[in-house]
């Protein structure tokens, strides 16, 4: 999780520094992309009556082929809290993503196409001891959102996407996200 953190405050960084770098570009062709968010996630299927909605990060890293079209790497977090004492669960998602925004105005609706790797965590603490059980499966994660330009090299988004895991035991959960893309 810590790794998670310290690749978001990167990529943060990285984003502030391309926008602030960019100037009046009027052209989107051709560059590298990142993106940062929080929101939370729904449980949808699999997880049980013990646990509850989540919350986490999601990020992106990945390159604008043109005005519509980006290949990028979707990375996301979510931490699911249960009603049981010291156990909730860790989701981690890499999966390399194509992303096709609608339209040829500045704020546009997209779609988001991704398949790949989920790390799953549940940690239980007993006492001053926490056992950590990891597994990890393939997932798809399709979703949809809307981008608002701030300026040339920044946008707003808000995206929800439909994560599902294929694991002995299949789970699946919808993460919604506000976050900002730098180009």
């Amino acid at each position: 999780m810590k790794n998670i953190f310290i690749l978001a405050v990167l990529m943060v960084f990285t984003g502030i520094a391309s926008a602030a770098m960019a100037g009046d570009s009027p052209s989107k062709n051709g560059r590298f992309v990142g993106g940062v968010g929080l929101g939370g996630a729904i449980p949808v299927d699999g997880f049980g009556s013990a646990y509850s909605a989540g919350g986490g990060v999601d990020g992106n890293l990945g390159f604008q082929l043109d005005e519509n079209w980006a290949l990028l790497l979707e990375i996301d977090s979510y931490i699911f809290q249960t009603n049981l004492s010291g156990v909730y669960a860790a989701e981690v998602n890499l999966l390399p993503s194509v992303k096709w925004a609608l339209g040829t105005s500045s704020t546009k609706f997209y779609l988001l196409a991704g398949l790949g790797e989920n790390v799953n965590q549940l940690y239980i603490k007993s006492g001053s001891e926490t056992v950590t059980l990891s597994e990890k499966n393939f997932a798809i994660g399709p979703g949809l959102g809307i981008q608002f330009p701030l300026n040339d090299a920044l946008d707003l988004y808000l995206q929800a996407k439909f994560i599902d895991v294929f694991a002995a035991s299949s789970f699946s959960y919808i993460p919604l996200a506000v976050g900002l893309d730098f180009m």
